[in-house]
């Protein structure tokens, strides 16, 4: 379906509601690793933010997505981002409990180019 929409010219970046979030945020959000994938396809920007200052690196870190953490740091997404309180999406993992997520979000070497197949 996210295809389908990016074909038909979707904006990928567009925020929706109160919450400006983006399909990308609501993919990360929601789990939902093909759906993230298909978006970074489509040239979502994956260090945008919503109402609040979250970034999906912050959403998929705090719910425990370690795939689409990865996903989003082989995309360049930024691991020294920060909320509006400070926090970065290491401090996510963490605070949450991801013990899995929080090394692949804390700041070092960038990680090496994602490979997305059609």
């Amino acid at each position: 379906m996210v295809q389908q929409l990016i074909k038909r010219g979707a904006s990928v970046d567009q925020p929706m509601g109160e919450k400006a979030s983006t399909a990308l945020h609501v993919a990360c959000g929601a789990r939902r690793e093909a759906a993230a994938r298909e978006l970074i396809t489509g040239r979502a920007s994956v260090d945008l933010v919503d109402a609040k200052g979250w970034s999906g690196l912050h959403l998929a870190a705090q719910n425990g997505s370690d795939q689409i953490v990865s996903v989003l740091l082989q995309a360049h997404a930024s691991a020294d981002l920060a909320r509006p309180d400070g926090r970065t999406a290491l401090m996510d993992a963490c605070v949450s409990g991801n013990e899995r997520c929080a090394p692949r979000c804390a700041p070092g070497p960038e990680p090496s180019p994602l490979v997305l197949l059609e």
